[in-house]
């Protein structure tokens, strides 16, 4: 199947990792169809009203050929709520897909493996072992994601800390190995995976093999923004305290409880196989 046949529905496609991956698919001469809670889109294009725990039927699928589930609702809290949304809201759209006969890119997180302690994690995981058994369905574990310019995600709320103040919190020394997975290299990989022809089952870690630790990342992007910074060790004990007790009245901020969680709590083992075997490789990170 060739690019101008490829009809590829992303949900997510308003936000950070969805938005690219559709844009870079569009730029190969795919049909991409969104499915978004906006029921509405910037581009000339097909979008499907669509929000994680709605029901759609296998019909919606019909005409096209990959579903790449991006999306995912960082509202909820608390494990209910999250599983219900996230787990079974994801589970719900993937079975249509799959009774259709849908090709699937579950993108997933290189936070979710066994033990893992963040309930971001523990979400993906759980739909990640219900969409391995399916043929003609892919698991991909991006990791750190950036990208060069304006850095969005949690790089986008490092960068935003390092600009706000020269004195920097350093959780635990910083010492926490992170692995890199410049945007670009993911929309390729993905790209890749919507016409490959070969079954992989186990899930693809879609990150850069050479880690790099949290305060060497820092270092490098206030090096980039011409910062003099100063660290501060914190253990970070207190700062998921703080966090968790804002959150719990309310309170929102760019980085998330779980998100430090996820970042303290890395994969010890990530498996790298898969990239070898697709012949693709992933940027060390560089702004």
């Amino acid at each position: 199947m060739t690019a101008n046949h490829l009809r590829v529905a992303v949900t997510g496609a308003n936000g950070y990792v969805g938005s690219s991956i559709a844009s870079f698919i569009r730029q190969q001469g795919a049909d991409v169809i969104e499915f978004n809670r906006r029921g509405s889109s910037t581009i000339n294009e097909t979008v499907i009203p669509f929000q994680l725990g709605s029901t759609l039927e296998s019909e919606t699928f019909n005409g096209i050929d990959v579903l790449i589930h991006c999306a995912y609702d960082f509202a909820p809290i608390r494990w209910a709520d999250l599983k219900h949304i996230n787990v079974d809201g994801s589970l719900l759209l993937l079975d249509a897909a799959h009774q259709a006969g849908t090709r699937i890119i579950f993108i997933s997180t290189i936070s979710a493996f066994d033990g893992c302690k963040s309930l971001y994690g523990q979400a993906k995981l759980a739909v990640e072992r219900i969409v391995q058994g399916w043929d003609n369905s892919y698991v991909v574990r991006p990791g750190l994601v950036y990208e060069s310019g304006n850095p969005r995600g949690i790089v986008g709320t490092l960068s935003n800390l390092l600009s706000i103040s020269p004195m920097v919190p350093l959780i635990n020394f910083g010492r926490q190995p992170l692995y890199p997975c410049y945007c670009s290299d993911l929309a390729q990989l993905v790209y890749k995976l919507c016409t490959y022809s070969r079954q992989i089952k186990e899930s693809i870690t879609a990150a850069s093999g050479r880690p790099i630790s949290l305060k060497t990342l820092l270092q490098k992007m206030a090096r980039a923004k011409h910062r003099r910074v100063v660290f501060i060790p914190i253990p970070s004990g207190i700062i998921l305290f703080a966090l968790k007790i804002f959150e719990a009245v309310g309170g929102k901020s760019r980085l998330r409880s779980d998100s430090l969680l996820s970042i303290l709590n890395t994969n010890p083992a990530p498996n790298f196989s898969s990239l070898l075997e697709l012949e693709m490789t992933f940027q060390e990170f560089d702004l």
